[in-house]
């Protein structure tokens, strides 16, 4: 039977709303089937001309775009530069329903010259970070039936989960394992570090908006806490994780959370589930941006390990610092914890101690300090509170003396 020429035109609208997000957004046609709840090539098919949309299809595109079923099928008609339904950006009261969310806001640093510029590739980047770190996610059985929700704007990202009240854990360990991956595929493939705030409230998405005091507040946490490259959670988020005794579903090396000794934040861990293989490859990437850096100050002719940089680079290498300092304590970590692992599974060479079947790890190892540098820390926590023009003058005299 030959189909309508409202399904035809209705066909041919949504290839052309696919290959107008996809020039957009370069999202794959498979990753838009998942999304819109089709089966696996039924988008592909439309493409190829292989088949007509079907009714269910035509209901699920309408539903993703925000467009009626009349416009779809050709009934309704609008301009091309303004395809979407107007009336939609008008809320009522009713419209707006805000509901016990986890959200993260991400910003990616050192960006700024991109999104200036209208490169891009930044945007691409994001969104194909994002699709691996859905995948990644996705593989774990106890978080399939989770909703996770992303929308990216400039150099942003917002993600967040409704809260489960049957099963609380479940919807902060999706996200929390979303940011991790996030944060550690961007700092690996293109060397991006990002910061930002998790936090726990009410809140509102639609396909256009999203509204809420929990997206402020996540955004002021990355804003005024963050500070480095790390997305910290709420003071609210880890009362709530004490109240429900949740400590040791979240903490540790292979946990959602890490504690940072010297100003008390909880963060995010994106090395989770890392290797210590893995996590070296990453400070490398970091080891080779603190030296970049000191080969660009105008003291790299006079020293060859200049201690003085100019008071923007100073900001960017206390966050490098923070990030390798890190990043080493949790490649010692994993390295003890592999060697602990393949002794344990290897009891024949172990030695035992106090009656106990303990491997013997490398002096070297043992002796390795796992704590952040307190003088440090209290020297930086100190440089942060003081004004710019003390800064200046700080750095002024440094060089004198040098």
């Amino acid at each position: 039977m030959a189909p309508t020429p409202e399904i035809v035109y209705a066909t041919n609208k949504i290839k052309e709303l696919y290959e107008k997000l996809n020039k957009e957004t370069k999202i794959s046609v498979l990753a838009f089937e998942s999304e819109l709840g089709v089966s696996a090539g039924t988008i592909k098919n439309i493409r190829n001309g292989r088949n007509f949309a079907s009714a269910d299809c035509i209901i699920k595109v309408a539903n993703y775009f925000n467009v009626s079923v009349d416009y779809l099928l050709g009934r309704e008609l609008k301009t091309e530069e303004c395809p979407f339904n107007i009336q939609s950006t008008v809320l009522g009261d009713a419209d707006i329903k805000t509901t016990p969310h986890f959200v993260a806001f991400i910003d990616v640093l050192g960006t700024q010259n991109m999104v200036k510029s209208n490169d891009k590739t930044l945007l691409q980047n994001m969104v194909e970070i994002t699709h691996l770190a859905y995948d990644l996610v996705g593989k774990g059985k106890e978080f399939a039936n989770q909703t996770l929700g992303t929308k990216i704007f400039s150099d942003n990202v917002v993600i967040y989960t409704p809260i489960n009240k049957d099963n609380y854990t479940v919807g902060l360990q999706t996200l929390c394992m979303f940011v991790g991956f996030f944060q550690y595929l961007l700092l690996k493939y293109y060397k991006l570090y990002v910061r930002g705030g998790i936090t726990i409230g009410e809140f509102f998405a639609n396909e256009k908006f999203i509204y809420g005091q929990a997206l402020n507040d996540a955004y002021n946490i990355e804003e005024k806490l963050a500070i480095y490259p790390r997305v910290v959670l709420s003071s609210q988020l880890i009362e709530q994780i004490s109240i429900r005794n949740l400590t040791n579903e979240f903490y540790g090396i292979d946990k959602c959370l890490t504690y940072c000794h010297f100003d008390g934040c909880n963060y995010v861990n994106y090395l989770s589930f890392r290797t210590s293989e893995e996590i070296k490859e990453i400070l490398t990437i970091v080891d080779n941006n603190i030296s970049d850096l000191y080969s660009k100050t105008k003291n790299a002719a006079k020293f060859p390990y200049p201690h003085v940089l100019n008071i923007n680079d100073e900001k960017i290498m206390q966050k490098y610092k923070q990030v390798q300092n890190f990043l080493q304590n949790s490649h010692t970590y994993k390295g003890i914890q592999e060697i602990n692992a393949k002794a344990n599974n290897n009891t024949s060479s172990s030695i035992l101690i106090n009656g106990n079947n303990s491997p013997i790890i490398d002096s070297r190892i043992e002796q390795n300090n796992f704590q952040y540098d307190n003088t440090f820390a209290e020297l930086l926590s100190i440089w942060n509170k003081l004004s710019e023009s003390k800064k200046e003058k700080l750095l002024i005299i440094a060089k004198e003396l040098l």
